[in-house]
């Protein structure tokens, strides 16, 4: 490859991808500049990005200094550009050592001559940085500082392997504490060496890494998702959004114009499965539901990723996978089936969320006699847990958890697992600090590998009491009934718990034709039934036509494997008659 060099002067280098005009040499060198980037991460290719150094060009080092506590004059050990690098993008970098656990590397353009910092990221989704780390590896100490007169900081851990590491910080994460407008400094450290390591930095990049996946209609209520940073977001226009990272809700939104205010907590909504003791219900001492230590013979560390399997006006599906790996990333004998929770999210633009829960925790073992599950939400926003009224001489069945601000119109969260025994008993936790609210609820003795089922509703908000979530509550776990006079009921699809043909982990009653024809009535019973959904099988590739008494439905949607879904927009009170006809194409 051959080597561009640009003029110092140029400094930090904006990147838009755009055409540029001929003639301008110094704007062709940038357009090879972001050929060569963009080639080597994917996260460039959507979007608008800022090369803050690549060490190819004079000034880069400049913008680093090493600082060390307790130190006010200039370090005399500076880092210096070397030769060494990923080949793929040049042939610079920076070197620097740190002595010590009190020294550090600052990205802050504070040193004589050097580039000022750009200060506003508020476009940027990313911060992307390579790091080399030493034949050790290490974790390193990471912050991000902002403001003047007030400064605000940031921290999280990186543990970074030997060699070179891609490191991606999503800039949604400290984004609630700092100010993103004005970005002061970026700084590593590592206070836990016991000896000096070296380092070296390559293509240090902010970027916009934004790609549709479901553009949004225009309609209120019409499902959209995006990908941004390191996070999907799902949402519904005017009603919700929900953020997911590493596999779990990280962010609920009462809509997409208001994504400064988080509902949830950072760590994530839930449902969370929790390993509780027999006297959980009554102990006086606390109960930690996100304590990475219940499931610590599983493995050291967690291999977390998410896919959108799904993805239409009609619905949005997520599935989120935990796995626990060995503390050894380089060991020869990995496990064939290793430890893992998996969650799969089924989105309706109707504010009904569907979980399949299951935690598989292969050969490790259980270290507590029960298992719960738990959700969260930001306490400062006002929730409360509503006591629930019963309705019926068994009172587990109007069990669930309603989360409800004091504030009227403003979103409320209905939880409601499928096992009525994962909600029959009910705990409340606060955080000392007063920022987290948690509900824990169970519990069942887990044996093997566990699965449950629930439905979450966060839309409309009209949830403040408890007669909406019992009817609610009350159609979910009683599926109405369903006779088919030709096809049939399908009772064996994944997330079907119990049998019966309604498939409490996606929300929708599940059957097949019989050579292309099928009847079936639906019978309410005496319940309302809010907005049924229908899954039929055998209808990939097909052309289908449903009438429900006589009427034609034209709203049809095929799922992820191809297989026709419909609903019915209204509330249910009385039987109705469907006929189903598939043809071939």
């Amino acid at each position: 490859m051959r080597l561009v060099r640009i003029p110092a002067v140029v400094g930090l280098m904006l990147v838009t991808g755009c055409e540029l005009p001929g003639g301008n040499n110094q704007q062709t060198r940038l357009d090879l500049t972001a050929q060569r980037m963009r080639a080597a991460y994917a996260d460039l290719e959507s979007g608008r990005f800022i090369v803050l150094a690549d060490f190819e060009k004079p000034g880069d080092a400049e913008l680093f200094r090493l600082v060390s506590a307790g130190v006010t004059a200039p370090h005399e050990r500076q880092p210096q550009v070397t030769l060494r690098s990923r080949s793929d993008t040049g042939v610079g970098a920076l070197q620097v050592s740190l002595s010590g656990p009190d020294d550090s590397i600052w990205l802050d353009g504070q040193r004589p001559g050097s580039a000022p910092l750009p200060h506003d990221w508020r476009k940027y989704a990313l911060l992307i940085a390579g790091i080399h780390g030493p034949p050790q590896g290490a974790l390193l100490d990471f912050t991000i500082h902002s403001g003047t007169s007030t400064p605000l900081i940031w921290r999280t851990k990186i543990r970074i392997q030997s060699g070179w590491n891609l490191i991606r910080v999503d800039l949604a994460e400290p984004g609630p504490s700092i100010d993103l407008s004005h970005i002061a400094a970026v700084v590593w450290a590592a206070p836990d060496i016991k000896e000096p390591i070296d380092l070296k930095f390559d293509d240090v990049l902010l970027a916009d890494n934004t790609r549709s996946i479901l553009p949004a209609g225009d309609a209120p209520g019409a499902l959209y998702a995006q990908s941004r940073g390191k996070r999907i977001y799902i949402g519904a226009r005017d009603r919700f959004e929900l953020a997911f990272a590493d596999g779990v809700i990280t962010a609920w939104h009462p809509s997409h114009d208001a994504r400064s205010v988080n509902l949830t907590v950072a760590s994530g909504l839930g449902p969370w499965p929790v390993t509780l003791d027999d006297t959980w219900a009554t102990a006086t001492e606390g109960l930690a539901y996100d304590d990475p230590s219940m499931f610590a013979n599983w493995g050291e560390r967690v291999a977390a990723g998410q896919t959108v399997v799904e993805a239409s006006a009609f619905r949005v599906v997520i599935l989120g996978r935990w796995r626990f790996v060995p503390p050894d990333p380089q060991a020869t004998t990995q496990p064939v089936s290793p430890p893992e929770h998996t969650w799969q999210y089924t989105i309706y633009p109707n504010g009904r969320i569907y979980v399949r829960l299951v935690s598989n925790p292969a050969d490790a073992a259980w270290t507590k006699p029960l298992l719960g599950a738990a959700v969260a939400l930001d306490a400062r926003q006002g929730f409360e847990l509503i006591q629930q009224l019963v309705t019926s001489s068994d009172s587990s069945e109007s069990q669930f958890v309603l989360l409800s601000p004091k504030e009227k119109n403003r979103p409320d969260l209905l939880w409601a697992p499928y096992n009525k025994a994962l909600a029959a008993t009910r705990r409340v936790l606060e955080s000392g600090d007063g920022r987290r609210l948690a509900v824990v609820a169970g519990a069942v003795s887990p044996e093997g590998k566990v699965e449950s089922a629930h439905l979450i509703r966060v839309w409309p908000t009209d949830m403040d009491g408890t007669a909406e979530g019992n009817s609610i509550v009350w159609d979910y776990r009683h599926p109405a009934s369903i006779a088919a006079t030709v096809g049939r009921l399908v009772t064996d699809s994944a997330g079907d718990l119990d049998g019966d043909g309604y498939n409490e982990s996606e929300g929708c009653y599940e059957l097949s034709p019989e050579a292309g024809v099928l009847r079936f009535r639906f019978d309410p019973g005496r319940r309302l039934r809010y907005q049924p959904i229908f899954r039929i099988h055998d209808t990939r590739s097909q052309r289908c036509w449903v009438y429900v008494d006589g009427r034609i439905i034209k709203n049809l949607q095929a799922d992820g494997r191809g297989r026709m879904m419909f609903k019915m927009d209204y509330v249910v009170q009385h039987p109705l008659a469907f006929e189903i006809y598939v043809r071939p194409r």
